[in-house]
C-alpha cells in the first residue's frame, strides 16, 4: 500500500473515532438498578437487551446494574428499562446524583 493511501485511511479512521467520541458525548448517561441477575446468563440475557436497542451505548453491566449512554432523540429511560424488564428482570431507572 503505498505511503499515502495509508496516511489517508489512518486519517479517516481517526476522524470516524473522534466523531465516534463527540456523538457518545451528546448521548445521556443512565444507570439502572436490576433485580434478579445472579451468573453469567443473567449478565449476557441484559447485554443481549441493550445491546437490541437502536441509539444505546454500553457502558458497563454488572450483576445487579447497567451503566449505559442513550440517545434522547431515538428513545426514552423507560424504553431501556422496557426491554431489560422484558427478558425477565425488574430494572428501574438509578436516580443520577
Amino acid at each position: 500500500m503505498p505511503a499515502q493511501l495509508g496516511a489517508a485511511v489512518e486519517l479517516r479512521s481517526s476522524q470516524r473515532d473522534e466523531y465516534y467520541k463527540l456523538l457518545l458525548e451528546k448521548m445521556t448517561p443512565l444507570t439502572l438498578h436490576i433485580e434478579g441477575m445472579s451468573c453469567g446468563h443473567c449478565l449476557n440475557a441484559v447485554n443481549k437487551a441493550l445491546r437490541s436497542l437502536d441509539g444505546v451505548e454500553i457502558q458497563s453491566v454488572q450483576i445487579g446494574r447497567a451503566e449505559v449512554r442513550f440517545d434522547e432523540s431515538r428513545l426514552n429511560p423507560d424504553r431501556i428499562a422496557a426491554a431489560v424488564t422484558a427478558e425477565g428482570y425488574r430494572a428501574s431507572i438509578q436516580p443520577s446524583g
